[in-house]
């Protein structure tokens, strides 16, 4: 039996190139194809030389190359994507998935100095929909000496691991560290932890963000009342449709 032709880096990578325009939505493979166009002009041919120029890329051709990136398999890309947090790679970390993406996140949230870079691997945990970052977000939403952002968005983590979800085992734990969550100083957490409450359907809340409505008249910065939010949260609980913001 003749031995099966091995790959080159060049014909790998051409192969991936190949994938990501077939797969692509109708809309955006000419973007795909003058992107990958202006990848090969840089001399981009090889996923070591993707890996290489990535960190210095901007705007959409940065984007279609973390798009790239992710279609080398978990053990290639997780390392090239790990470091580019701060710039944007979140979303395809969330996109890949894994037990090797989960644990390089959480090794980020629970270490890395930079807050930004923390915000970061949160948004991916969060999106990443894995069971197995539910203790890092529920304590992260619970750390008060945690900056703002970080909490906030493992909030909005909270919302995507346990929406409707009451049988997971760290469900219960999820929900009161919510409802602890709607009385905390800052209205960028109460909102998010309304909001955490109403998408997890928690009808224990109800009466907690009754009183929110009632009496917290904060502004959640970039969105909207933490009032509105928890009325909000309270029609999602009793299966009514919410006003579109």
């Amino acid at each position: 039996m003749s031995p099966r032709p091995v790959k080159n880096a060049n014909s790998e990578f051409e192969e991936h190139a190949t994938d990501l325009i077939a797969a692509a939505p109708p809309q955006f493979r000419r973007i795909y194809q003058r992107d990958l166009r202006a990848l090969q002009k840089r001399g981009v041919h090889t996923f070591d030389a993707l890996a290489t120029a990535l960190p210095r890329m901007k705007g959409r051709v940065a984007e279609t190359a973390l798009r790239l990136v992710t279609g080398f398999g978990r053990a290639k890309a997780v390392p090239v994507l790990v470091p580019l947090l701060e710039r944007g790679s979140a979303w395809a970390l969330a996109d890949l998935g894994g037990a090797r993406a989960c644990a390089a996140c959480l090794a980020v949230l629970r270490s890395d100095v930079h807050v930004r870079v923390r915000v970061a691997a949160a948004y991916a945990l969060t999106f990443m929909h894995d069971d197995r970052a539910g203790p890092a977000l529920i304590d992260c939403v619970r750390d008060r000496t945690e900056d703002t952002e970080v909490r906030a968005q493992a909030a909005e983590g909270l919302a995507e691991l346990f929406e409707m979800n009451a049988r997971h085992r760290l469900f219960k734990t999820a929900a009161k560290v919510a409802l602890a969550g709607l009385s905390d100083p800052s209205p960028t957490i109460r909102f998010w932890c309304a909001f955490a409450l109403g998408k997890m359907r928690y009808r224990p809340a109800i009466p907690a963000l009754r009183r929110v409505v009632k009496r917290d008249r904060a502004l959640c910065p970039g969105w909207w009342r933490v009032a509105d939010e928890a009325r909000d949260a309270i029609a999602w609980i009793e299966g009514r449709p919410t006003p579109g913001r």
